[in-house]
């Protein structure tokens, strides 16, 4: 028979409390952490899952201790207030605000631990000393045309790493490049979609008449007037709307979406 274990003694260990809230305030939730796992780590993922369900250029996530989870502040709750994604060959749940769609985090599917999304906790942004280390892009291979991982690549003075996996799996997937389209105009025609596909349509170019119309001239890129001119927006709405700092917007006239847009497109969620 073993002995019994002495109890602890001494004040309990020191922790912090973090709190989140989306977009619309349907989510609305606590992270209690010990203050030894401070600063948490934080990772920015550029692999193509994660853009294609955030519709973003990357993810800023950080994984939570062990046993740490969301603590929902009433009536928000994990039941109610949130929208689950996962596709067939996931390794983690996807939570989503149900109503203004922000990404709150992903759970293990095998080990039920959460990483969470950084970039909604306003209430923390000014800490001292920060809750936050940015540390890591990581699948930038996945990202092959360029993004965020070639823009910023400091923080606080700080050089980031980069980090890809080393599997045969991941480097045939950085290699692959997608086919070409073509509209019915015989034009060349740019692929949007979200990963499940539920949402897909097409982008053509800016076309021939409109580089000598006026009425366009704002809509084309002052330096290749054959592309429409893009930004990277890190204002609040975005930022709480999606859970990422930096989101890229570009403009387009609906005459250049194919199909049309219906009238009865619903933005936001239910």
């Amino acid at each position: 028979m073993s002995e019994p274990q002495p109890k602890p003694t001494g004040p309990p260990p020191a922790t912090k409390t973090l709190t989140a809230r989306c977009y619309c305030k349907a989510v609305h939730f606590t992270l209690t952490l010990p203050t030894t796992s401070l600063p948490l780590k934080v990772h920015l993922c550029h692999c193509s899952i994660c853009r294609y369900t955030h519709g973003t250029l990357c993810i800023f996530h950080a994984p939570l201790p062990s046993g740490v989870s969301p603590s929902f502040i009433a009536p928000s709750s994990l039941s109610s207030s949130l929208t689950t994604y996962r596709h067939a060959t996931a390794s983690s749940t996807r939570y989503f605000c149900s109503t203004c769609s922000c990404h709150i985090g992903d759970v293990g599917v095998d080990d039920n631990e959460w990483v969470i999304s950084t970039s909604i906790f306003d209430a923390n942004q000014d800490d001292v000393p920060a809750v936050w280390d940015i540390r890591t892009h990581v699948n930038t291979a996945s990202a092959p045309g360029g993004g965020l991982y070639e823009w910023l690549l400091r923080v606080n003075g700080i050089e980031l790493n980069i980090w890809n996996p080393k599997t045969a799996e991941s480097e045939a997937a950085a290699s692959t490049t997608h086919g070409r389209e073509v509209g019915v105009d015989g034009e060349e025609v740019l692929r949007a979609q979200c990963h499940c596909g539920g949402v897909s349509f097409t982008i053509s170019r800016p076309k021939a008449s409109m580089l000598e119309d006026k009425a366009y001239e704002t809509w084309l890129s002052p330096v290749d007037a054959r592309k429409w001119p893009a930004c990277v927006d890190a204002c609040d709405d975005c930022r709480l709307q999606t859970g990422v700092h930096a989101i890229g917007w570009v403009c387009i006239p609906e005459s250049c979406i194919t199909p049309s847009v219906p009238e009865d497109l619903q933005l936001g969620g239910t």
